[in-house]
């Protein structure tokens, strides 16, 4: 069967190729998009190269964001972690947390709650309030929480009333989480407003230090003594 293309040569296609006005503009998706462009570079016999390129620069370009957000992640949960570790040389359990807005930590905490004889003083709860007074607002919008446990109810629904963007928090609590294990109050869409929440980062680290601190406080409890850690 005869193309209808084959009366063609190579240097009429060359010639014919710039007066072929380009295909209308679609309104479909993208993978429709190009699939209709393949079919003109087919039909035209022009290499493909540079749509592959933008793909790969768009690609590439996405996987770098994510990857810097991470890194970011992991750099702050780092600095909760050292709250955490400040908390047991004062009686506290080590829970840290530090609240960040654009790129800047803004306030940094970890719990009081034998110190203060408050059970509200969760370092959830103490950096919520320092970020309040420190931007005199109690929208905390374009802020991003890391704690190094996963959030109580009360903590989850400070969050929430806090506006934060975002949740980013280290060990699970299958006892008291409320921010997936047991209830989920961050992500309850009847609520006006939810925060994006990451879970499980750094959790080795954090787990280490509440079984450390509970280990050592059930041995001094049953008479074992346990010399003092050297305060660094």
């Amino acid at each position: 069967m005869t193309s209808e293309l084959s009366w063609l040569n190579a240097a009429d296609l060359q010639l014919n190729y710039r007066k072929i006005n380009p295909p209308p503009p679609f309104h479909h998706s993208l993978s429709a998009e190009l699939g209709r462009l393949y079919k003109w570079l087919s039909l035209l016999s022009l290499p493909r190269t540079p749509v592959l390129a933008c793909i790969v620069t768009i690609k590439a370009s996405t996987t770098s964001a994510s990857m810097q957000q991470e890194l970011n992640d992991t750099h702050y949960m780092e600095l909760a972690l050292q709250q955490a570790e400040h908390a047991p040389q004062v009686g506290e359990v080590p829970i840290g947390a530090v609240l960040v807005h654009h790129d800047e930590v803004i306030a940094a905490g970890h719990n009081y709650r034998e110190i203060s004889k408050d059970p509200t003083a969760h370092a959830e709860m103490i950096v919520i309030r320092k970020a309040a007074e420190q931007l005199k607002t109690w929208r905390l919008t374009d802020t991003t929480l890391y704690v190094t446990l996963e959030p109580c109810p009360m903590c989850a629904g400070a969050i929430v009333q806090a506006r934060i963007a975002r949740l980013v928090f280290a060990a699970w609590d299958p006892k008291a989480g409320a921010c997936g294990s047991i209830v989920d109050i961050p992500g309850e869409r009847r609520f006006n407003h939810r925060v994006q929440v990451a879970g499980g980062l750094l959790e080795q680290q954090s787990r280490a230090l509440l079984q450390e601190f509970f280990q050592e406080k059930r041995g001094n409890a049953s008479g074992k003594y346990r010399p003092p850690k050297p305060v660094v």
